[in-house]
């Protein structure tokens, strides 16, 4: 039996989620890493900074990331996917939003779920639109 290119892009749709997903946490560790690096030496406890703009910082960092990933997630899989595409990209932001929404009541992170959600939606709602014309 040969795969054809419909069935092989349906079998990696999601680990192409999924790579988007890391990619987008690679780049908030790269960027961490970077932000480290400005860190005054005598305001590094126990490897952690205690510079006044680091907490705004890593806030920012994380807010960051986590819209980026949205971004990237719900167009990696509406690009993926063969067919049903808007169906698809919908079904990536109400998955990836269940997702980011017990990843912030786990962490807090309140801020970077409004900015996950606000860019999963706003890049569906581009890409669905892109579709249409």
């Amino acid at each position: 039996m040969k795969l054809d290119s419909t069935i092989i892009r349906w079998i990696l749709l999601v680990p192409a989620t999924w790579a988007a997903w890391y990619i987008a946490v690679f780049l908030g560790i790269a960027i961490l890493t970077a932000g480290d690096a400005f860190c005054p030496s005598e305001q590094i406890v126990s490897g952690w900074c205690h510079a006044n703009w680091y907490p705004f910082f890593l806030q920012s960092v994380m807010v960051f990331s986590s819209s980026v990933s949205a971004i990237f997630v719900v167009v990696a899989g509406y690009y993926m996917a063969p067919s049903h595409r808007s169906f698809v990209g919908k079904l990536i932001f109400i998955t990836g939003s269940a997702v980011a929404i017990f990843m912030a009541i786990e962490t807090q992170e309140y801020l970077a779920l409004t900015g996950a959600l606000l860019c999963g939606l706003g890049s569906l709602l581009i890409v669905i639109k892109d579709r249409a014309q």
